[in-house]
């Protein structure tokens, strides 16, 4: 609070949350970090001696009520996110005999490059909320678009902070696909690919996910129990599969890249 009882200017913190309440499209990613940075400042300002002036009593109404906020939107996301990872996975199931299914043998050349696509497409958090909380509605027409759109899905569930591990073990399954979670500091990107991807379509993809050239020099490693395997080629991937138990299976595996990201 401000001497004399005067009302003290907005904090940052509080700033910052009242800026990303106010944008147009609620970014999961941007509602966290506010909320954290919020709640950090209020903690400190509990054990601060100025708190007993009427000015600060104000101003933790006003921190609160935007913690509120934000506890508010984020709960709304959660609760669009789960809904729309429940009819991902329904409408997987129901097609998943269809014709938009990958061949589950598929091994590198043009079977894979076919289910991947020749485009790639990094995707961000907040286009992923405007496209999938936004509205639009209609369903992906291409194997391709269809694997994007559950990708997509899991990335913006993964931001708001719920566990997928489930869902991303499910969808592989029903797909007959490799769902494969890639942890990158505080960041966590999602691909589902064909089965016997080889390593350089798998990186690549990586890669995309990440807003990255497909060339990008990335250190991938497998976290195991008491170990970290690195994965440095096609050996090192074919290995780390044969160990998971996914190299004639579909199945899910969590992949880390050492460092931090740019």
């Amino acid at each position: 609070a401000a001497p004399g009882g005067a009302m003290a200017p907005p904090s940052g913190a509080m700033a910052r949350a009242r800026a990303v309440l106010a944008s147009d499209v609620d970014d999961p990613e941007d509602l966290q970090l506010a909320l954290a940075a919020l709640e950090r400042e209020m903690a400190q300002d509990a054990d601060a001696t100025a708190l007993a002036s009427k000015a600060a009593s104000a101003e933790m109404a006003a921190q609160e009520s935007l913690r509120q906020e934000l506890r508010v939107r984020l709960a709304a996301l959660r609760e669009e996110a789960a809904a729309l990872l429940d009819g991902l996975l329904l409408r997987s199931s129901s097609t998943s005999s269809g014709a938009g299914k990958v061949a589950p043998h598929a091994c590198g050349g043009d079977a894979v490059e076919e289910a991947l696509g020749e485009a790639e497409r990094p995707a961000s958090p907040a286009s992923a909320v405007a496209e999938e909380m936004g509205g639009g509605g209609s369903a992906p027409s291409t194997p391709r678009a269809e694997m994007s759109d559950a990708e997509e899905r899991i990335e913006v569930a993964t931001s708001l902070g719920m566990d997928t591990g489930a869902a991303e073990e499910q969808l592989a399954s029903l797909r007959k696909m490799l769902s494969v979670r890639v942890v990158w500091g505080s960041t966590v990107k999602f691909c589902l690919l064909p089965m016997r991807t080889s390593y350089e379509l798998m990186l690549r993809q990586v890669c995309g996910r990440f807003g990255l050239a497909s060339d990008a020099p990335l250190q991938l490693c497998w976290p195991e129990v008491g170990e970290t395997i690195v994965i440095d080629g096609q050996a090192t991937w074919e290995e780390c599969l044969q160990r998971r138990g996914l190299t004639e299976r579909p199945g899910r595996i969590e992949l880390g890249i050492v460092g931090q990201p740019p």
